[in-house]
């Protein structure tokens, strides 16, 4: 699994990051929200995040009457 700054390397820093309060191991603790793209992340044993899934969100088609 990679780790945040990794994956931020290439991405950038995500629009908005949602963390949950949730307990164990392997859960989804935090997710990091780009524009068409999510990508979760786990804590594992040791206490580091690392990445867990990605979901890839088709975008919308812009409105036709939309200006822009």
């Amino acid at each position: 699994g990679m780790i945040p700054s990794a994956i931020q390397e290439h991405l950038g820093p995500p629009r908005n990051v949602e963390k949950r309060d949730v307990s164990g191991v392997a859960n989804r603790v935090e997710i990091h929200h780009y524009p068409g793209m999510r990508i979760e992340y786990d804590r594992i044993e040791n206490g580091n995040l690392v990445m867990g899934g990605i979901r890839i969100f088709k975008q919308p088609k812009p409105d036709a009457g939309a200006p822009g």
